[in-house]
């Protein structure tokens, strides 16, 4: 990946390779873009290939606390062998995103979750699901869930730092798995506000 500042361009380069470092395929291409340009790139590679880049697009500040764009994402993707491309930007209106993951199925299909904030400070309020489907690309099953007030209440027993009374803190999303019956198993930890009263509680 090399970002051209001055034109406003970005150059990626991608090769998959299989089990015996054969390459399977290649692609170059570039892309112009705005403002600071997609970072925080996380990548995927599935087991058929196909390569998901997750890139954040905008970041969340205190301008944008009167937009109902908080801040927002967006997935590359690349199948076919490299020869179909297709973006997806998320975002989730009146809300921060505050973690966003992405594991593929056997045939392709992304599932995407993560969690979010109705603050600009850091806390989690709920969670989030959606899911890519590999032939049409279609975003489907897209859902918010708020967490429930018993939650809440059990964490604020646990001595976890609760916000107002309505969402967690500081938690971040570490690792998202995919069950066989293609169930979603999202693990979040609260890794920042530790004292001798506060654990690194797990969700």
């Amino acid at each position: 990946r090399i970002r051209l500042t001055l034109s406003k361009t970005q150059i990626n380069e991608l090769y998959v390779f299989d089990k015996d470092m054969e390459l399977v395929w290649r692609r170059k291409d570039s892309f112009s873009f705005r403002g600071a340009g997609p970072r925080d790139n996380r990548y995927l590679v599935d087991e058929t290939g196909n390569i998901t880049v997750l890139s954040m697009l905008k970041q969340e500040s205190l301008l944008n606390m009167n937009k109902e764009v908080k801040n927002s994402y967006v997935i590359y993707r690349y199948t076919h062998e490299g020869n179909l491309f297709k973006e997806y930007p998320f975002t989730l209106p009146g809300k921060y995103i505050r973690g966003i993951k992405v594991v593929a199925g056997d045939r392709g299909e992304l599932y995407c979750a993560g969690m979010y904030s109705n603050m600009l400070i850091r806390g989690v309020a709920g969670t989030f699901f959606f899911k890519i489907d590999e032939e049409t690309g279609a975003i489907t099953n897209n859902n918010t869930f708020s967490f429930e007030p018993s939650l809440l209440a059990e964490m604020e027993e646990m001595k976890d730092p609760v916000i107002d009374d309505e969402e967690l803190m500081n938690y971040v999303v570490s690792d998202m798995v995919l069950r066989s019956n293609n169930h979603i198993v999202m693990i979040a930890e609260q890794v920042f506000t530790q004292t001798y009263k506060t654990y690194n509680n797990i969700i």
